[in-house]
C-alpha cells in the first residue's frame, strides 16, 4: 500500500478493503464476478464481515466454488495492482476475468484428485488460517 496513505490510482484513502474491493481497478472485476442481485451486500460490508461472508458463508449458492473464486480473485487483484504500480503494466479487464476463471478451473481439476494430492484440505486450511488472521487483525485494531 502507498506510503502516503492515498491510493495510487484514485487518490482515495488506501486500506486493505479499498485495494481489494472498492478501488475502481478491483470493483470492475467484482462487478463481473458477483451476481448483480448480490452487489448490495457484497459492496456494503466492512473488511472482517466481507472476508467472513465470502470465505465462510458465501452469498452465492455454491460455497466451495465461490470461496475458490473469491480467494483467487483477491490474490490476483493484489498481484495486478502491484504490477501496475511497480512496472506500469496494465492487464486488460477481459484478460483478468479469463485468468481468474482459468485458475479456478485448474484448481477444481486438481481438487478432483484430492485422494492423491490432498489439495482440497490444504486449500481450506489456508482459507481458515487467512480468515482467522484477518479477524484477529480486525479485532486488535
Amino acid at each position: 500500500m502507498a506510503a502516503d496513505g492515498a491510493c495510487y490510482f484514485c487518490g482515495q484513502p488506501e486500506s486493505m478493503l479499498h485495494v481489494l474491493r472498492d478501488c475502481s481497478h478491483a470493483r470492475q472485476i467484482w462487478d463481473l464476478l458477483v451476481p448483480t442481485q448480490q452487489h448490495g451486500e457484497f459492496f456494503s460490508q466492512e473488511l472482517c464481515g466481507w472476508l467472513w461472508s465470502n470465505l465462510l458463508g458465501s452469498p452465492l449458492d455454491d460455497l466451495e466454488e465461490w470461496t475458490t473464486t473469491f480467494s483467487i480473485a483477491c490474490w490476483r487483484i493484489w498481484a495486478w495492482r502491484n504490477k501496475m504500480v511497480f512496472t506500469n503494466k496494465v492487464v486488460p479487464l477481459e484478460a483478468k476475468i479469463r485468468d481468474i476463471r482459468s485458475r479456478v478451473q485448474r484448481y477444481r481439476e486438481a481438487a478432483a484428485c484430492e485422494g492423491v494430492l490432498g489439495v482440497r484440505d490444504r486449500h481450506y486450511e489456508s482459507i481458515m488460517d487467512f480468515s482467522i488472521l484477518m479477524v484477529k487483525r480486525c479485532v486488535s485494531s
